[in-house]
Parts: C-alpha cells; sequence; structure tokens
C-alpha cells in the first residue's frame, strides 16, 4: 500500500529538513566533493595516461605498458591518501572554496606522475638499478649509495630522529627488481661484513658478480654492510629517515604503537 491523499507523514517537516541538510552536504565544495572530481578527470583521461604516461621502456628504446605501475592501483592509492593521509598530512587535490579548485589538485596529480615517471616508471621498476659507473664497472657496494650519497646516513633532523630508522649491521635484504638490458647488473643485496667481508663490481660482459678484489663505489665503500636503504617504489624513497618515517606511520612500528 501507499500512502492515501491527505495523509498525514509522521515528522514530514523534521524529515525534509534533514534530507535538504543531507542534500547540502553532498553538494557542497569539501574534500570528498574533490577526490570525486580529480577520480573522474583521471578516469576520462584514463586512455591517454595508459598510452603516454604508464609506460616503460625496453633497453632498446621501445615503449610498453608497464608491468607494474597501473592506473587502478595509483586511483585507489590516491584515493586512500587524499581521505585519510600519513601523519595528519594528505594529497593535496585542490581548494574547495570555489568551481575551480580542483584544477590545483589535478596540477599536483601531474606533477606526482611526471616525477614518478622519471623514478620508477620508465624502467618499470621497484628497487633501485645499479647503474651509476665508477671508472667504466658498476661496484655491488652501490647498493649503499650512488650519485657520491651514503643512503645509511640520511639521517632525520633532531625533531624528527625519534622516527629514524636503525642501521643494523646484521640486517639483510635483496632487491627484486633491476636494469632490464643484457647483462645489466643484478638487483641489491645487503648483509654483514661476516658472510661478505668485500664486494667486487658487476661484469657486464660476462653478465656475473666479480668478488675477486674488493672494488669501491663512488664514497669508497668496498662492503654493503648496513646497506640496506637503496631507492624503492614510485617515488624511489630512500635512507633511513625517509624508511624510518614510513615504519613510523604506516610500518611495524606503527603496528605495535597503535597508529
Amino acid at each position: 500500500g501507499g500512502i492515501g491523499a491527505g495523509a498525514t507523514i509522521h515528522l514530514q517537516e523534521e524529515r525534509l529538513n534533514n534530507f535538504k541538510t543531507v542534500l547540502e552536504a553532498l553538494e557542497r565544495p569539501g574534500e570528498k566533493a574533490l577526490i570525486r572530481a580529480a577520480s573522474k578527470y583521471i578516469n576520462d583521461y584514463k586512455d591517454i595516461i595508459n598510452s603516454q604516461i604508464l609506460l616503460s621502456q625496453t633497453p632498446q628504446g621501445q615503449l610498453y605498458p608497464s608491468y607494474r605501475y597501473s592506473l587502478p592501483d595509483f586511483l585507489d592509492a590516491l584515493i586512500v591518501i587524499a581521505e585519510e593521509g600519513v601523519g595528519g598530512r594528505k594529497f593535496y587535490l585542490g581548494e574547495p572554496t570555489g568551481a575551480q579548485g580542483v584544477k590545483y589538485g589535478i596540477v599536483n596529480v601531474i606533477m606526482f606522475l611526471a616525477q614518478a615517471y622519471k623514478e620508477s616508471i620508465q624502467y618499470d621498476a621497484c628497487d633501485e638499478n645499479n647503474w651509476e659507473l665508477v671508472n667504466d664497472r658498476f661496484p655491488l657496494s652501490n647498493a649503499c649509495g650512488q650519485l657520491d650519497m651514503s643512503y645509511q646516513d640520511m639521517h632525520c633532523s633532531e625533531e624528527e630522529a625519534y622516527m629514524e630508522c636503525p642501521v643494523k649491521p646484521e640486517m639483510e635484504q635483496y632487491a627484486l627488481t633491476s636494469a632490464l638490458w643484457f647483462q645489466a647488473p643484478a638487483p641489491f643485496y645487503c648483509g654483514p661484513k661476516s658472510k661478505y667481508p668485500t664486494t667486487g663490481f658487476w661484469d657486464y660482459e660476462l653478465g656475473r658478480e666479480n668478488n675477486k678484489d674488493a672494488y669501491a663505489n663512488s664514497r669508497g665503500r668496498v662492503d654493503v654492510e648496513g646497506c640496506c636503504w637503496w631507492g624503492r617504489g614510485a617515488m624511489q624513497t630512500r635512507g633511513t629517515c625517509n624508511y624510518g618515517k614510513l615504519n613510523y606511520f604506516l610500518g611495524a612500528r606503527a603496528s605495535r604503537e597503535g597508529r
């Protein structure tokens, strides 16, 4: 049955006011509206993003759809980081005060994708590649740092030092990805001097390690002890401070401490 003509609706005015309140909230510019607008924009241009941005290169320069970076995964992550954020900070998706405010957020998304392409998408890599030559050789100790950096010495500021990861000499890690060109250096690894007293270089002519003699990276390292902090992920996060922050807000430490 239905309600006959002239019937009285219980709490009619209150229900109508509640409905108007909800409707206004849905229409009002805000965080949710910005997320919806950004998601729609990205989906509207998904063919262009997939065909021109989320592409990786073979060593011969041929382009192919990235195996590791996909648009659905990016959108899922974007929504989480824009809604929930990390450590009280959220991904910026624009200004909710005007109709054009979302454009600022779209620019931020584009800048993020551009940097991600430069750092990792074009190589279809998650782990940092061993790419820096020292006297025409690739030191295995490049795991400790490239471009004259020492990743285990990339400390936090005094105010953020409580989040930093400690360097543990006994730690062992093995990267999963590496460069794709023929006989390119193998994935990075790290471990104690008791297991790897010294390290040599990658012989790209033979496609294997040469550990006959110690071979130093650009900072003189001839071992990989405590060198587990190479770049990983879309932004190639590296260093004890950055990994410490990830651990503090999202990792095992966050779980232990109830964050």
